[in-house]
C-alpha cells in the first residue's frame, strides 16, 4: 500500500526528491530500526497481560461514577465563579 501510495504521490507530484525523502526515507528508517522495533514489541509483550481493546473498557461513563461527574461539575463552576 505504501508503494502504491509514492506511485500515485510520483505521479501528481512529479519530483522524485519528495518522493525519496517521504516514502523511501521513511522505510529506509523502518529498516534501520528493526532490531530496535522488535526488542520494543519483545519488552512490550513481556509486561502486557492483556490487549488494548481490553484497556479501552476504562475510557467510558459508567453510572456508578456519579460522585466523579459531580465533582467534575462543582470544579468546574467553581472556577468560573473565581
Amino acid at each position: 500500500m505504501l508503494a502504491a501510495e509514492g506511485g500515485r504521490g510520483l505521479v501528481l507530484v512529479r519530483r522524485w526528491r519528495f518522493i525519496k525523502r517521504a516514502y523511501l526515507g521513511a522505510l529506509a528508517d523502518c529498516w534501520r530500526l528493526r532490531h530496535h522495533i522488535l526488542a520494543e514489541r519483545k519488552r512490550v509483550r513481556e509486561f502486557r497481560r492483556r490487549s488494548d481493546w481490553w484497556m479501552l473498557r476504562f475510557f467510558r461513563w459508567r453510572p456508578n461514577r456519579w460522585d466523579e461527574v459531580r465533582r467534575l461539575h462543582q470544579f468546574v463552576f467553581q472556577s468560573d465563579q473565581n
